[in-house]
């Protein structure tokens, strides 16, 4: 099953995606990633298993 959240403004984006994952986690996801814009490209995280 796959779970996406995505967030647009101009606040701290950072622990509103951490509180959809987790939020996520609870539903069962088993792997996540989150990308963001940084120094003219695309910063990309990932793992395979619970949140940390």
């Amino acid at each position: 099953m796959c779970g996406v959240a995505a967030y647009l403004g101009t606040g701290q984006a950072v622990p509103v995606l951490l509180g959809a994952l987790a939020r996520q986690a609870e539903r069962g996801e088993d792997s996540a990633g989150l990308a963001m814009p940084l120094a003219g490209s695309l910063a990309v995280r990932r793992t395979v298993g619970r949140c940390p």
